[in-house]
């Protein structure tokens, strides 16, 4: 289990008056537990939340069959979690499931269902669907070509620090430059 990330923090917090860290409830259940049954344990709360429509833990729950933490690693699992979590708003899952949906992992491939996704998320500021957004929509890769918008989107994810927007927006420079001449 070594490596496998756990959805839970262990330790607990420091009380405002004393300073001194006070063990959490759930920290001190779980002494004595192995990580694995710490992860399931952790899995189990999560899909209650996510089974009663809370956007976080339906992404959560698609990050543990991603990496197969708590529960057994299912690429089909965690799409119908992360495309839950998506349906629901939350920009982080529409990434992901966007880049599912568009490699065709997990479920059929389908681009313009991707591009959708990260048009959504890109919407909501997150800035690498605009990275991927910006070069759907430069490519024409599930929606109409839009090289001008596209470029307007990479440049902002560029500048909000999304590194893979500042080698794309270079190379679709100078494939435009190129074209030019």
């Amino acid at each position: 289990m070594a490596g496998r990330k756990v959805f839970i923090q262990m330790g607990g917090s420091k009380t405002a008056k004393s300073g001194k860290r006070r063990r959490s409830v759930f920290a001190g259940a779980m002494r004595g537990k192995s990580a694995e049954e710490i992860a399931s344990r952790a899995v189990a709360e999560t899909r209650k939340a996510a089974e009663g429509g809370d956007a976080r833990a339906c992404y959560l729950m698609g990050l543990a069959y991603a990496e197969g933490s708590g529960v057994r690693q299912n690429a089909e699992e965690s799409f119908q979690w992360f495309a839950r979590a998506a349906d629901l708003g939350l920009p982080e899952a529409q990434c992901q499931a966007a880049a599912m949906c568009h490699t065709g992992s997990g479920c059929p491939q389908d681009s313009v269902r991707a591009a959708a996704w990260w048009r959504s998320a890109a919407e909501q500021d997150e800035p690498l669907a605009m990275c991927c957004y910006g070069l759907a929509l430069f490519r024409g890769d599930g929606v109409a070509r839009d090289r001008l918008q596209g470029f307007n989107l990479l440049r902002r994810a560029a500048k909000l620090g999304v590194p893979e927007a500042a080698v794309v927006l270079r190379t679709a420079e100078m494939i435009e430059f190129a074209m030019q001449c």
